[in-house]
């Protein structure tokens, strides 16, 4: 009864010659080709088609090599993962391999929703050690999870790319719509929404790394029941320039609240935000 299964897979190997591109249409091709990818020896890239894809049991890429992965939707609109409140969708973890410095890890154009968790990540988990990871024109909605209700990252010293992505309707303890973490590393942050999240602390985000860069985001509505209804922001060096923050609530400490050694803010905007029954805009704290 599992020939079908295994004669899937097998077809979708031996279709491309050289082993580095693969193009899916359903979870069990998923399954196959994220099993391949990871000892394969090359760097690989999975196209997933348009589709609506029911995830009742989480998809996890463990690598043994050093190569790195692109995993490539049809458009956020378009390719849609969906949890159905039963687990975590993606699982994503480098950080079993000695050296994992060219592991990079690149998802885009992706909807992830219904993702749900009582750990880490709501819908999609992404671990590394030195590899870089890069999450762009994505969206997740509706996700629900410990630390980072739609989404978390943590990297020792890689770099984060946050780009293009919408975050909406999630909810967790730290992070309602991203725990986003670079112990030694940086985080760049570019165009993304944060809307209608909630968290105990950082609504929209919370964001921890070595050096943050946030330009062009956007957070909306987003509530925090302690500190930090738009996001809570750590950082040794924080650049911040052109974000708009609007009609976040917090109960202590400001919609948002920036604390770094080197701060850098320029031209962001904050409208309407509460701290309980006093509106106060941006806490900032520098060392």
């Amino acid at each position: 009864m599992r020939f079908p299964l295994i004669i899937s897979i097998i077809a979708l190997y031996t279709s491309v010659s050289l082993g580095a591109v693969f193009n899916v249409s359903s979870y069990l091709e998923l399954v196959g080709a994220l099993s391949i990818v990871s000892k394969n020896g090359e760097d690989d890239i999975i196209n997933i088609a348009k589709g609506n894809y029911i995830i009742k049991t989480p998809l996890i890429y463990k690598p043994a090599e050093n190569r790195s992965l692109i995993i490539q939707g049809a458009g956020a609109d378009s390719t849609i993962f969906d949890g159905s409140n039963l687990s975590r969708i993606l699982i994503i973890d480098t950080t079993n391999l000695k050296d994992d410095s060219e592991a990079h890890v690149t998802i885009n154009g992706i909807t992830f929703t219904n993702g749900s968790s009582s750990e880490i990540g709501g819908a999609v988990v992404i671990k590394t050690k030195q590899a870089n990871i890069t999450v762009e024109n994505c969206k997740f909605y509706n996700n629900s999870g410990e630390s980072g209700g739609g989404l978390f990252i943590r990297t020792l010293s890689g770099t984060v790319n946050i780009k293009g992505n919408s975050f909406a309707e999630n909810t967790s303890n730290g992070g309602g719509g991203a725990w986003i973490q670079a112990d030694y590393g940086s985080i760049v942050m570019l165009g993304n929404t944060f809307e209608s999240n909630t968290a105990n602390g950082g609504g929209g985000a919370l964001i921890w790394g070595k050096e943050v860069k946030m330009e062009g985001n956007k957070f909306n509505n987003n509530v925090a029941n302690d500190i930090g209804g738009t996001a809570l922001i750590y950082g040794d060096t924080v650049s911040m320039a052109r974000n708009v923050f609007i009609s976040d609530t917090t109960s202590t400490n400001g919609s948002a609240f920036i604390w770094g050694s080197l701060l850098s803010m320029t031209a962001n905007s904050f409208f309407n935000s509460t701290n309980g029954n006093v509106a106060w805009s941006c806490v900032v704290k520098s060392d």
